[in-house]
């Protein structure tokens, strides 16, 4: 399984108003920086843990399959 994040969009909240780029990228370089990214990481590897203990019950299930 894969994570994908797209982390550049900004956008302002009212679609008619476009952010300048430069704005665009001084907001990018001051919120995702590496404890940013450090937290995320610490996410997926909870997300997956949590994943990884329910699928198989769930697969079991869902497709009847008492199968070890």
């Amino acid at each position: 399984m894969r994570s994908r994040f797209w982390l550049g969009m900004i956008a302002h909240r009212d679609p008619a108003i476009t952010l300048p780029e430069a704005q665009m990228r001084e907001m990018r370089a001051k919120n995702l920086d590496g404890e940013f990214a450090r937290r995320l990481h610490q996410h997926c590897v909870e997300e997956m843990g949590y994943l990884a203990e329910i699928l198989p019950t769930l697969y079991k299930r869902v497709t009847l399959d008492n199968v070890v």
